[in-house]
């Protein structure tokens, strides 16, 4: 049931996001060269995470939430982003078993020249998670413990598009993230619609 109310959001989200491209894209074009004040903005961003690899066949779709810290010097194409943020996964094949990570990371971006309010960029990063699984149900009480926690290193690249709007601007992101876990990774594709004031 979470994961249907997630796609329904994420399918808003999509059109908003492509309703806010078409406004942009029409509106008068605003060249990139700012005045080189420094900008500091805060954002909030939800979406859809994709599994990918051993990691998708066995655990669903799950979602992510953020909370970020933008520094971008409007005069250059280079900004830099921290973030908070929570991504929470189920198992496959009926099974109770949950995987929730929470990690802390920081990225550069490169927004791409244009003289568009839809700005690309591309984006890429380090990152510390704390990753906890919790057998649920499934655990038998023979085991010592239902659930372990452990704190790894990942990383991540992608790219998006951000939408200049009056006071804010909006972004739409895919990211391919790797994760370390014990005994592997975990592989994932974090898509979502952040909003940054």
């Amino acid at each position: 049931m979470l994961l249907e109310n997630v796609i329904m959001l994420m399918r808003s989200m999509i059109g908003v996001a492509m309703g806010l491209a078409l406004v942009a894209v029409t509106a008068p074009a605003q060249s990139t060269q700012g005045t080189g004040a420094k900008v500091n903005s805060f954002g909030l961003s939800a979406g859809l995470t994709a599994p990918t690899g051993d990691f998708g066949n066995g655990f669903k779709s799950g979602y992510n939430i953020s909370a970020l810290y933008e520094y971008h010097k409007a005069a250059t194409p280079v900004a830099f982003r921290i973030e908070g943020q929570f991504q929470d996964f189920d198992a496959k094949g009926g099974s109770s078993e949950t995987y929730k990570t929470f990690g802390g990371l920081a990225n550069a971006l490169f927004y791409l020249p244009t003289h568009s309010t839809v700005k690309p960029y591309l984006t890429g990063g380090i990152g510390f998670f704390n990753n906890k699984f919790d057998l649920g149900s499934d655990c038998t009480g023979v085991l010592e413990s239902c659930s372990s926690s452990e704190n790894k290193f990942g990383f991540d690249l992608g790219g998006g598009l951000e939408f200049e709007l009056s006071g804010m601007s909006t972004f739409l992101e895919a990211d391919w993230q790797l994760i370390s876990v014990t005994g592997g990774s975990a592989k994932m594709i974090p898509i979502r619609f952040g909003v940054r004031f």
